[in-house]
């Protein structure tokens, strides 16, 4: 399982922690998939705050800081990339 070092969540003036949702993504690693996750994001006008990868020869792992009210759509298309072993979101 790739390791993926995460910073505290991220939260603006006034805001508290939990201000975003922590999107899990663990996906078999071809080329492409993190393309594949932006898209699908930006096209549902979801707001990453901040993102991060490791991959290994075999899977990748994205973990993503998104606004709370946004998550739940994430989860959902996120699991539609065919690439997708599991998603999770933490509150």
């Amino acid at each position: 399982m790739p390791q993926v070092d995460l910073p505290p969540q991220r939260t603006r003036a006034g805001e508290s922690a939990e201000a975003t949702h922590r999107v899990l993504h663990l996906h078999r690693n071809v080329p492409g998939v993190l393309s594949k996750i932006n898209a699908l994001l930006a096209a549902r006008g979801i707001n990453v705050r901040s993102q991060r990868l490791e991959t290994d020869a075999e899977l990748g792992y994205v973990v993503l800081d998104v606004d709370p009210t946004e998550s739940a759509a994430a989860l959902e298309e996120l699991e539609s990339i065919p690439e997708t072993v599991r998603t999770r979101v933490l509150w």
